[in-house]
C-alpha cells in the first residue's frame, strides 16, 4: 500500500505540472517521414569524408505526461558507416522503441519497420537498461530512424558525435516541483539556448586522438540528475551529493540487501582452510574462488538476480554478479570489504562535485587493511588479483561503506606494463645473418596482455608461427613459452632465431641497426597540437639488452653515441648504451613512464621525447671487414 500511495502522489505531482510554451516551435522531423532529397544525398558539405551522418537528434519533454520521445534519424554514407546500423543505447526501463530503415529502389522510397526480436535489453542501473538495436536492411544510402518514448528524464543529451550532426535539439522545461542539476560539457556553442531549449546544428565530428580516455567526457552533452522531488504530499532528495547516492543505493533490494546477506557465502569460506594464512593469502584464495563463477561479458552496477547465489550455481554472470560475490565471501572470511561504485573508462569519468546515480555503472570490491588497500575485479579470467582491468582505471570511484558512509578512492594501480629483453646473437659474415636466441620475461600487464593475445590462437604455436611472420626477416627454429597459465608468475618466451635481411651491405661497410624487433618506429603524437589529455592507463618500463658477436675479421667503424633522456620530474626515460667488448658489441636500452597521464600542457615535450626515442632507436652501427 505504502508503494501505491507514493506512485499515486508521483502521477499526481507530475500531472499537475504545467507544460511549457516552446512558442509555436514545430519539430524539425516527425517520426517516419522522410525526405527523398535525404536518401538522394551522397555527400554532406559538412564532412564529405564522413562514413556516416546524424541529419537530426530532436528531443522533447512532455510535461504533464513526465514523458521524454526522441527522434534519431542517421545517414549512412559509405561502407565504413553501416556500423551506425547498430546502435547501444542507456535508456529507461519503459522506454517504447520504434525503427524504420528507408532506402531509394529503383525511384521509389522502401522501407523496413524493426522488429522486436532485433531489440536487446540489459539492466545496468536501477531502472535503466543497456539496449541494444539492430536496424534491419541497412546498406550504403540508407535514412535509419528510432524513436524512443520513456517516462521521465534523460540522463543526458548529446551534441556531438564521432560523425558529424546536421541538427541537435532537446526542450526540457524546467519544473515547479522536480529540481534537476544540467551539467554541460564541451565546447560547440549553442545557436539557441534559452534554458529550456538548446539547439545545434552543423557540428563537426569528434576527433578522437592516441590514447584518449573515452571521447563521451569531452564530447559536448548535458547531463541530467534528479536532486528532489518537493510536494506537499511527496518530497525525496536522490543525488544532491554522494552520501544520498549511497543512501539510495543501500536501500535497494538488488544492491543494500545483497551487501547485508551473505548467507551462501558463509558456508564457501569454512571450505577455504584460512586458518594462518597472510591477508593477502586470503585475498588470493577467495579471489581465485570466486573466478570459478565466469564472465559473461556485461559490464553493470548490479547482479542480474537479487542474490548471488543463481552466479554461485551456474558459474556464470555479470561483472557485478562476480564482484558481489567477492565482497560477500571476502566478508565472510572477516577480510573488511566493500563495493565501490563507478564509471567504466568508454562510460566517462565521475564527477566529484556534481554526484550522479546516472553516471554510475560497474562495481569493484575494495578491501581495507592495517597495513595497505585493495581494489580488487574478479571479472577478469586471467587477471591477478592485484591487477585492474583497463576500462575500470578510470581516476576515481565512490566507496559505499555504510548507508550514509561514503569514501572517494582513486581507482588506480601500481602496477606495469613491464617486460625485459634479451637478444644473444652471431654475426655470420657469409650470408649477413644473424643467429641465436632472443629471450624475454613479461610481468603484471606485459604478461596479461601477452596471455590475452595467445587467446586468438588455438594454439601457442599458431602464435609463434605467425609471429614469425610479422617480423620481417625472422625465422624461429625452436620455441619455448613458460607460466602461459600460471597468471602470478611473469610469462618466459625463448626463441632460438635466424634472422635474414637485416643487415645492409653499401660497398665494404656493413650497416646494422641494433634494436631489431624492438624498436619504436612510429611517433604516435604527430599533430601539431593536443587538446584532450593523454591517458595510457598504467605506466610501462621496458629493459633490452642486446649483444652481437662479430666475426674475428670484423672491426667496428662507428657506433651509435650513448644517450639518456628524461622528461620534466622524471615522467619518462629513455636511456640508450652501446658499448664493444671485444668482439661483441653490447647495447643497453631502458625505457618507460611513471606517470599514466598527461595533460596537454605537457604534449610538445611528449611528442620531442618519442622523436628522439625514434631517431636514436633507427640509428645504425657500422662495421668492416678486413
Amino acid at each position: 500500500m505504502k508503494f501505491l500511495f507514493k506512485t499515486a502522489c508521483l502521477f499526481f505531482i507530475f500531472s499537475l505540472i504545467i507544460t511549457i510554451d516552446t512558442c509555436g516551435q514545430k519539430p524539425p522531423i516527425k517520426f517516419g517521414k522522410i525526405d527523398i532529397n535525404d536518401l538522394k544525398k551522397t555527400v554532406y558539405e559538412i564532412d564529405s569524408s564522413a562514413p556516416a551522418i546524424v541529419l537530426c537528434n530532436y528531443g522533447f519533454f512532455y510535461n504533464k505526461e513526465f514523458r521524454l520521445t526522441r527522434i534519431l534519424r542517421i545517414k549512412i554514407l559509405k561502407k565504413e558507416g553501416l556500423s551506425y546500423g547498430n546502435h547501444v543505447f542507456n535508456i529507461q526501463e519503459k522506454t517504447n522503441i520504434r525503427g524504420k530503415t528507408f532506402n531509394l529502389e529503383n525511384g521509389e522510397i522502401v522501407e523496413t519497420k524493426l522488429k522486436n526480436e532485433s531489440i536487446f535489453k540489459e539492466k545496468v542501473i536501477a531502472g535503466y537498461r543497456r539496449t541494444r538495436v539492430a536496424m534491419p536492411n541497412v546498406k550504403v544510402g540508407s535514412v535509419i530512424d528510432i524513436e524512443f518514448i520513456s517516462e521521465g528524464f534523460p540522463l543526458e543529451w548529446t551534441f556531438q558525435d564521432r560523425i558529424p550532426v546536421l541538427h541537435s535539439e532537446l526542450l526540457l522545461p524546467d519544473s515547479p516541483y522536480v529540481t534537476f542539476r544540467k551539467n554541460y560539457f564541451g565546447f560547440i556553442p549553442f545557436k539557441i539556448n534559452t534554458g529550456i531549449r538548446w539547439v545545434t546544428e552543423n557540428v563537426p565530428s569528434f576527433d578522437t586522438e592516441p590514447y584518449m580516455n573515452s571521447y563521451k567526457n569531452y564530447i559536448s552533452r548535458i547531463e541530467f540528475d534528479v536532486l528532489r522531488i518537493n510536494h506537499p504530499y511527496f518530497q525525496k532528495d536522490y543525488a544532491a551529493d554522494w552520501n544520498d547516492v549511497s543512501a539510495y543505493l543501500w536501500d535497494l533490494s538488488y544492491f543494500g540487501d545483497i551487501l547485508r546477506s551473505n548467507f551462501s557465502s558463509k558456508g564457501i569460506a569454512k571450505d577455504l582452510n584460512l586458518d594462518e594464512k597472510t591477508v593477502e593469502e586470503k585475498i588470493r584464495i577467495v579471489f581465485e574462488k570466486v573466478k570459478e563463477i565466469k564472465w559473461n561479458g556485461y559490464e553493470s552496477l548490479y547482479p542480474e538476480n537479487y542474490s548471488v547465489a543463481k552466479a554461485y550455481g551456474e558459474k556464470y554472470g555479470n561483472s557485478a554478479d562476480i564482484n558481489f560475490a567477492l565482497i560477500q565471501l571476502l566478508n565472510a572470511c572477516d577480510i573488511e570489504a566493500y563495493p565501490i561504485v563507478m564509471s567504466t573508462r568508454d562510460n566517462g569519468m565521475l564527477s566529484i562535485i556534481k554526484p550522479s546515480i546516472n553516471k554510475l555503472n560497474y562495481v569493484i570490491a575494495y578491501v581495507k587493511s592495517d597495513n595497505k588497500n585493495y581494489l580488487l575485479d574478479a571479472s577478469e579470467e586471467l587477471l591477478p588479483f592485484q591487477l585492474l582491468p583497463m576500462r575500470t582505471l578510470n581516476w576515481q570511484g565512490q566507496a559505499i561503506l555504510n548507508k550514509r558512509e561514503i569514501e572517494s578512492v582513486l581507482v588506480e594501480t601500481n602496477k606495469k606494463d613491464k617486460e625485459v629483453v634479451f637478444y644473444n646473437l652471431d654475426l655470420d659474415a657469409s650470408d649477413y645473418s644473424l643467429y641465436g636466441t632472443i629471450s624475454s620475461k613479461k610481468y603484471d600487464y606485459a604478461a596479461y596482455n601477452y596471455r590475452k593475445n595467445i587467446e586468438n590462437f588455438n594454439s601457442v604455436d599458431e602464435y609463434i608461427e605467425k609471429l614469425a611472420d610479422k617480423h620481417y626477416g625472422l625465422r624461429i627454429r625452436n620455441s619455448v613459452v613458460n607460466n602461459i597459465d600460471s597468471i602470478y608468475l611473469p610469462v618466459t618466451e625463448s626463441l632460438e632465431v635466424q634472422i635474414e635481411n637485416q643487415v645492409t651491405v653499401i660497398d665494404d661497410e656493413i650497416y646494422i641497426t641494433p634494436i631489431l624487433y624492438e624498436r619504436i618506429e612510429e611517433n604516435p603524437f604527430n599533430t601539431s597540437e593536443r587538446k584532450y589529455p593523454i591517458d595510457f592507463g598504467y605506466c610501462n618500463e621496458k629493459s633490452i639488452t642486446i649483444m652481437i658477436k662479430l666475426p674475428d675479421n670484423c672491426q667496428v667503424i662507428e657506433l651509435p653515441q650513448s644517450i639518456n633522456l628524461v622528461m620534466p620530474e622524471d615522467k619518462a626515460y629513455f636511456s640508450y648504451q652501446i658499448k664493444q667488448l671485444g668482439q661483441i658489441l653490447q647495447l643497453n636500452c631502458k625505457y618507460g613512464r611513471n606517470k599514466p597521464l598527461f595533460i596537454p600542457d605537457e604534449y610538445p615535450i611528449l611528442q620531442q621525447f618519442y622523436s628522439k626515442v625514434i631517431e636514436k632507436m633507427s640509428e645504425p652501427l657500422i662495421i668492416k671487414q678486413n
